[in-house]
C-alpha cells in the first residue's frame, strides 16, 4: 500500500494586500491586525478529511475531539471515502463516535463517492453554490460549510454571522460599552452584517482576526 502524501497547509496568496486594506478602512480591526500580525490564516485542501473531523469535533471539546480523532485515523490510516465507508460501524463506534456521526459521516464518504470530480468542481464554484452542495450531506449545516469555505478552500469573503465566537469578538471590540449583549439574536446578527460590509471582500480576515482576539488556538 502506498503512503497518503501529506496535504501541508498554504497562505492564501491575498493576504498580506488584504490586511493591508482593511487596516486602511477600520481603525479597531487594524489594531487587532497589528497586534496578531505574527500570524496568518492558513488553508488545507483536503476537502473530504476537513468535512470528516468537522462532523467528529460537533458539540464536544477540543481535547475530546481530538481524541476521538486520533483513533480514527489509526482505524482507518488511509483516510479517503473508499476506505472508511468500508469501515464496520462497530469499528467507528470503538473510535468515541455516537450513531448520528457515524451516519453522518458515512453519508460524507457517500457523497464523495457519488461526485469523483467534486473537489475540481469546487473551484468554478461560488460561496453559496458550494454551501448549497455540502448542507446536502447529513450533518452539515451553514456553520461547517462555511468553515469549509475559509480553511479547505481558502476563500476570501467568508463572514460566519451565526459564529458565537464571532459575535463575541464583535462585541468586544466595537460595541464594549453599549447595551449591545441585551439585544436578541436577530438584532445582532442585523448590526454584525452592517459592519462587515466594510471589509468586503476581505471578510475572512475579519473574521480570522476576530477570532484571534479571542485567543481562539483551534482556528488556523
Amino acid at each position: 500500500m502506498g503512503r497518503v502524501q501529506e496535504i501541508l497547509p498554504v497562505v492564501p496568496q491575498w493576504w498580506d494586500q488584504a490586511c493591508l486594506e482593511l487596516k486602511k478602512r477600520d481603525e479597531k480591526l487594524g489594531e487587532l491586525i497589528d497586534q496578531y500580525s505574527d500570524g496568518r490564516l492558513t488553508y488545507v485542501k483536503d476537502p473530504f478529511t476537513t468535512l470528516v473531523r468537522s462532523v467528529v469535533g460537533q458539540q464536544i471539546s477540543t481535547k475530546a475531539a481530538s481524541t476521538i480523532w486520533q483513533k480514527l485515523k489509526a482505524s482507518c490510516p488511509e483516510m479517503t471515502p473508499r476506505k472508511l465507508s468500508k469501515k464496520h460501524r462497530r469499528t467507528l463506534r470503538s473510535c468515541g463516535l455516537s450513531d448520528r456521526k457515524v451516519d453522518y459521516i458515512l453519508d460524507i464518504c457517500r457523497y464523495f463517492l457519488a461526485e469523483e470530480n467534486i473537489e475540481k468542481n469546487f473551484e468554478s464554484l461560488s460561496d453559496e453554490e458550494i454551501i448549497a452542495e455540502l448542507t446536502s450531506i447529513k450533518g452539515v449545516g451553514r456553520w461547517t460549510a462555511e468553515m469549509f469555505l475559509i480553511f479547505t478552500l481558502g476563500r476570501p469573503d467568508v463572514f460566519p454571522l451565526i459564529d458565537l465566537g464571532i459575535i463575541k469578538a464583535v462585541e468586544m471590540t466595537y460595541f464594549p460599552n453599549s447595551d449591545f449583549g441585551e439585544l436578541g439574536a436577530k438584532e445582532k446578527q442585523k448590526a454584525i452584517l452592517e459592519l462587515s460590509e466594510k471589509w468586503s471582500p476581505y471578510k475572512t480576515v475579519a473574521s480570522w482576526f476576530l477570532w484571534k482576539s479571542l485567543n481562539n488556538s483551534p482556528m488556523r
